[in-house]
């Protein structure tokens, strides 16, 4: 008696799982189905727009483009004046001898 209830509990589960494989597959192929008519739809009423807004060629005006040279400056050259010995406060750079 046990090996038949196992036997029938084990045919009710395959049972159970045939019939959610089929409802698996059933909701994927509506869904795929709903998905490329939605893509499609959604695709065609962008590309409508999208045609509709494109300018034709004869509509363009032509771009103009000015070119300006900078003024070159004469900047003299001056020499740098190196400090002397007056200017060196700090004795920087002095030798000290005692």
């Amino acid at each position: 008696m046990g090996s038949n209830s196992l036997m029938n509990f084990s045919s009710i589960a395959i049972e159970q799982r045939e019939k959610e494989v089929k409802a698996l597959k059933t909701f994927l192929v509506f869904s795929t189905i709903a998905s490329l008519v939605l893509h499609v739809a959604v695709l065609a009423s962008g590309m409508g727009s999208l045609l509709a807004r494109a300018p034709s060629l004869d509509e363009e005006k032509p771009i103009e483009l000015t070119f300006v040279e900078p003024e070159a400056k004469d900047t003299p050259i001056t020499e740098e004046k190196k400090p002397l010995r007056e200017d060196n406060k700090l004795g920087v750079g002095e030798i000290l001898t005692s």
